[in-house]
């Protein structure tokens, strides 16, 4: 357990730009996840059953946005996390199952999950906020329970905790726990994002950096957030209510940056 972490590296909170996605009606999306290493902010935002948009282009003017699907999520149960790794989609699912998703490729509208055939994963993470995603072809899950952000491989027939850094302290509940990359982030309900850099797997042994939206963001649903490709911008995954025709509020998802 490395101990002392619960310093932040000195970071004010900033402003966030909604972006302008045109996003489907009726869609609202739990997860957000971004793709690796590639120039265009690709994102994949998706409910809890698998069923979003693929956002390309994010923060560079107008996104093209489609729809996407992750086909046969539901039999695994409906998703706690989203991770897009090299080698696709990883899922881990309120059942404590991880299942696994080839990526979004050009004009496809849908992908197959199919289950990773591993042991049940720790009693606490089956309801604690978590991810998966993969480290030299090996799947590890960081798990955010009791203060702490704990790392698990499988080793023999069950998990076994390599690492963990303590979470900083703060009123906000965790919300989510998303890997992109090169780094571990956290995010909390008050919309801030605290993030470790990854090496050889596993959070570097220094305090995590904040990301937190200024005051004036604070009338949102935080969901979720993640590293865009070139390891320097949070982009947040949020919910807020907007006037609609007719004088009525409709709760809306936004993309923040």
């Amino acid at each position: 357990d490395s101990g002392g972490h619960r310093r932040l590296a000195a970071l004010e909170d900033r402003p966030v730009v909604p972006l302008p996605v045109a996003w489907p009606q009726s869609l609202e999306p739990d997860h957000l996840a971004c793709a690796p290493g590639d120039g265009d902010h690709t994102v994949v935002a998706l409910t809890a059953a698998g069923s979003g948009v693929l956002v390309r282009g994010a923060g560079r003017g107008a996104a093209q946005v489609a729809p996407f699907t992750l086909e046969g999520l539901l039999e695994l149960g409906f998703a706690r996390s989203l991770t897009w790794g090299p080698s696709g989609l990883l899922a881990v699912t309120v059942l404590g199952k991880v299942a696994s998703c080839p990526a979004p490729s050009s004009g496809a509208t849908s992908a197959y999950c199919s289950e990773v055939p591993l042991p049940p994963l720790p009693g606490h993470a089956a309801s604690a906020p978590a991810a998966a995603f993969q480290h030299e072809g090996a799947l590890r899950v960081a798990v955010a329970h009791a203060g702490r952000l704990a790392i698990f491989h499988v080793a023999g027939a069950e998990w076994s905790e390599v690492a963990a850094v303590h979470l900083p302290e703060t009123e906000a509940a965790v919300v989510s726990v998303a890997a992109a990359n090169g780094h571990l982030l956290v995010t909390s309900s008050d919309g801030a994002a605290h993030h470790w850099r990854l090496s050889n797997g596993l959070p570097a042994p220094a305090p995590p950096a904040r990301d937190r939206p200024a005051a004036a963001a604070a009338q949102r649903t935080w969901q979720s957030a993640c590293m865009l490709a070139g390891g320097d911008k949070v982009i947040r995954l949020a919910s807020s209510w907007k006037r609609v025709k007719g004088g009525g509020e409709q709760l809306r998802p936004e993309l923040l940056l």
